[in-house]
């Protein structure tokens, strides 16, 4: 076992030193310094892979304290305001035992999901399936455990289930995960079923468990689990049924015909983010019904010239990729304004306490523009329908010509952002003021002005990410680790925000300072070094 996981942090070691280096080489000015003869320097790479893993750790930590929060704690916490102590203990183990317990241990899989390491090391170096496969899971579960003590502490004191027996829940949410997966190799054994690639059976647990969990708390039915998961019998239970699967996974004997199925040789099969990447390309393809009607008539933009006319007709022409995207934003905006005035006339209580939130809701407004941005989804727009192809050019990689290619694509892209950043504020106000919120003018144009502002910035950002580094190949797969690491730095800012308590005026003008600067960065860095990234690769 020892000697299997050495063997992996081996060749995990040598992938992720390689990849490094390779774009090292490709940075601006320092490129030069990082040498072919690095490739051989195994020690090198050893501290670098320690280094890709301490920082997978930290993501995973904050990727797992993120979940308890939205998906566990604060539906109990906040949304059922109203209910007893012991009532919001009971709903916060319910949604835990329901979205983590039973749905993530028949949803996820650490044995059977795809990856380029766990590729080389069972179908290119010739490592038994039969020793590598159970060994990688069970690993990845124990490190679970690390990764999920922080956050099963902090929430489960701040519900009031204790620090202690917050602690235990992280051993307890592996073992169901450990059981999880014995039971998916169950269910590959008797129907041939790999639960990871089989769509119909994802779809519906990801119906059927949310509604399972939610629906009973808000229907006041909170099934009375509190004492149950407290019980030591419950925790020797589920911990002594992880153990046995854990025993279970190292005696199945079927691993080689799972991993044959499980690791299939097609390469956009292997590997499964950039056969996702791919997927995501789908939705910026253009239709036959795109150019129905006038699309293809040209005259309306006459008047305009050069790039001014190039962006014209893009944008005219490719419209739906982008509307439509605000225009599902918007929807959403909606449903939640027909729930908000309907919690307003069933839950009053419920909905002033709601109301009287909002003014110190900006933090979480970072986080919520940042999800709502188009700014990913255009830059792949721009670049499957236009830059794919004229990028081969060298006269659209002059620097003039990106910088004015730039700022119009920034003014559009800034434009689709505001109309979605516009209904929230319009939301936001209009519940408020139902809700009998005594709002000072100046407070409520700050806090517009801020929503506004973070549109821009998150506009400004994809569309600096997307000229400085262009990550995307010809093969439509992501290829740039430096794009991916300041997406995360970025998405880790937004995700602190939420624990800021700031008053609007004053994170109104942190906005609008970090917009203003982020922008002349934008700008002076694109000039300097698109020229030489902005391409096909």
């Amino acid at each position: 076992m020892i000697n299997t996981l050495r063997q992996s942090f081996q060749i995990g070691a040598a992938v992720t030193g390689n990849t490094l280096i390779y774009w090292c080489q490709r940075l601006p000015l320092v490129g030069k310094l990082f040498k072919d003869r690095l490739y051989a320097e195994g020690s090198l790479k050893d501290g670098v892979c320690a280094v890709a893993f301490l920082l997978k750790a930290c993501t995973q930590v904050l990727y797992k304290a993120l979940y308890v929060c939205l998906a566990i704690w604060l539906p109990a916490a906040v949304v059922m305001e109203t209910l007893t102590p012991q009532q919001r203990v009971d709903a916060f183990l319910w949604f835990l035992l329901m979205m983590s317990f039973v749905g993530g241990a028949l949803i996820k899989t650490a044995i059977g999901d795809t990856s380029a390491v766990k590729y080389t090391c069972v179908k290119l170096m010739g490592m038994p399936a039969q020793e590598y496969l159970p060994v990688n899971g069970l690993f990845s579960h124990l490190m679970d455990i690390l990764y999920l003590l922080p956050a099963t502490a902090l929430f489960s004191a701040l519900i009031g289930f204790g620090v202690l027996r917050g602690l235990l829940l992280a051993p307890l949410w592996v073992a169901a995960h450990l059981i999880g997966e014995r039971v998916q190799l169950w269910l590959f054994d008797r129907f041939g079923l790999l639960t990871q690639k089989k769509m119909a059976y994802q779809w519906v647990l990801v119906i059927l468990i949310p509604l399972a969990a939610y629906l009973p708390p808000f229907l006041q039915a909170i099934p009375p689990v509190g004492r149950v998961v407290a019980s030591p019998l419950f925790w020797a239970a589920l911990l002594g049924l992880g153990a046995l699967a854990a025993h279970s996974l190292f005696r199945y004997r079927n691993y080689p015909a799972f991993a044959r199925q499980a690791l299939p040789l097609s390469e956009v099969q292997l590997d499964a983010k950039k056969a996702s990447n791919q997927a995501q390309f789908a939705s910026v393809k253009l239709r036959d019904k795109d150019f129905a009607g006038d699309a293809l008539q040209t005259g309306k933009y006459d008047r305009k010239t050069g790039y001014d006319y190039l962006n014209a007709i893009f944008f005219d022409r490719h419209k739906r990729l982008f509307f439509l995207p605000v225009c599902r934003r918007l929807a959403v905006v909606a449903v939640a304004a027909v729930l908000s005035f309907g919690c307003l006339l069933f839950f009053p209580e419920i909905a002033r306490n709601l109301g009287g939130y909002l003014p110190q809701s900006l933090p979480l407004m970072v986080f919520l523009m940042y999800l709502l941005s188009i700014g990913d989804q255009a830059c792949r727009a721009m670049f499957y329908n236009c830059d794919i192809s004229l990028l081969r050019y060298g006269f659209y990689r002059q620097k003039e010509v990106i910088l004015r290619n730039f700022r119009i694509r920034l003014r559009r892209l800034c434009g689709f952002n505001l109309i979605t950043a516009g209904g929230i504020c319009l939301y936001v106000l209009s519940f408020g003021l139902a809700a009998g919120l005594n709002w000072p003018p100046l407070d409520i144009l700050s806090y517009c002005a801020t929503v506004l502002m973070l549109a821009v910035f998150f506009s400004v950002h994809h569309l600096f990410l997307y000229y400085v580094f262009q990550p995307y190949t010809a093969e439509l797969d992501i290829k740039n680790p430096f794009y991916t690491l300041l997406n995360m730095v970025v998405y880790i800012a937004c995700f602190v925000c939420l624990k800021l308590d700031s008053q609007p005026a004053g994170f109104a003008f942190i906005v609008l300072g970090a917009t203003v600067l982020y922008t002349a960065v934008a700008l002076v860095l694109i000039y300097r070094w698109a020229p030489k990234n902005f391409r096909v690769k």
